[in-house]
């Protein structure tokens, strides 16, 4: 009597910007039944050495997609990184005006600035507003993602109580 087994192993590393790269691999494979009555350590130890296969394949995968992203300029992800290493999403294209554009800010950071908003007493999201026009000079709606990241790093400061509400909204330092 046979017997199909299947097994898998995946992997996903974080990268920066947000970015993520993951490998994965599944065997499918016929086996004679019999061990695994008959003998289930033999069993056991065909199962291991299947899903080592796949980890071995899976790992040796993502370290030849971390070498190629190393010995490459660029990040993949569109962000370029200036002399001092500073990300921006310039990406070699300008606005009318000359300067370099940036990308909108996204919709998970402007949710988890209304959340943060919500979690301060006396902010709410109109305070926010008023917080993203003087830290940012711009609206909430048109804010970059860098201008997104400034934002929520000046509302964990004020919940942390290392920076005073009033003063942040109404045009106190920084």
């Amino acid at each position: 009597m046979s017997m199909t087994v299947s097994v898998g192993y995946s992997e996903k590393l974080g990268q920066p910007n947000f970015g993520s790269i993951g490998a994965s691999c599944h065997i499918e494979c016929e086996l004679d039944g019999r061990p695994v009555f008959d003998d289930p350590a033999v069993f056991h130890a065909k199962v291991r050495e299947l899903y080592a296969a796949c980890a071995n394949a899976a790992k040796e995968e993502l370290a030849r997609h971390q070498a190629e992203q190393e010995a490459s300029p660029e990040p993949r992800n569109g962000s370029l990184k200036d002399a001092e290493g500073v990300a921006s999403a310039a990406v070699g294209k300008v606005s009318p005006n000359g300067e370099p554009r940036q990308h909108r800010a996204s919709k998970r950071q402007l949710e988890f600035l209304e959340q943060l908003a919500r979690q301060i007493p006396r902010m709410g999201v109109r305070r926010l507003e008023s917080l993203s026009e003087r830290v940012c000079q711009k609206p909430l709606a048109e804010l970059s993602s860098f201008d997104a990241s400034s934002l929520i790093d000046t509302l964990k400061a004020i919940k942390q109580g290392t920076l005073d509400l009033e003063a942040a909204v109404n045009g106190g330092t920084r």
